[in-house]
């Protein structure tokens, strides 16, 4: 390098190193973690029931729920007979569909609050006062903390344990 471009260079060196200087010091206190947004889950029997918990809007729990719904009409399973589905999912806790089979009997949602809002089709538990996926995989129980109830959906969980549907 000629002098000639070190004396170009000079200057705008001197800048730079002041920036990358200015950087060094004492600039606060570092910021705070990010904090995890907590996901809230309920269990609801309509749209405007999960919107009364103040967590979501009609059109956004409407929206989840028609997701659910559809779901519980593509994936439950279909029995030829009141007798046969009953025995399977339980005294009461069965209905009729469109085409004469029977299927098990849709009586809540387990709504995620998240965006967007999610839902999961419910069914009576057979033995405990809750609820629980197709699978049987996911129980949710009255007693469990994790989860919201909504008045009616206590109430369903209630009723079909007492009176078996």
């Amino acid at each position: 390098m000629t002098p000639m471009h070190r004396a170009r260079l000079a200057p705008l060196l001197a800048v730079v190193s002041g920036l990358l200087l200015a950087g060094c010091g004492d600039s606060g206190p570092p910021p705070a973690a990010p904090v995890a947004k907590v996901i809230v889950k309920g269990v609801f029997v309509s749209a405007r029931d999960c919107s009364e918990s103040g967590n979501g809007t009609v059109e956004a729990c409407e929206g989840a729920i028609d997701r659910a719904v559809a779901e519980h009409l593509a994936m439950a399973p279909k029995y030829p007979s009141a007798k046969l589905c009953e025995t399977t999912e339980g005294p009461n806790m069965c209905e009729r569909t469109e085409s004469k089979d029977w299927r098990p009997r849709l009586v809540a949602f387990l709504v995620t609050f998240a965006e967007p809002i999610g839902a999961v089709p419910l069914y009576p538990h057979k033995s405990e006062p809750g609820f629980r996926n197709l699978g049987g995989k996911l129980t949710v129980l009255v007693s469990d903390e994790v989860y919201t109830f909504s008045k009616l959906a206590l109430g369903n969980a209630e009723a079909y344990l007492q009176t078996g549907g």
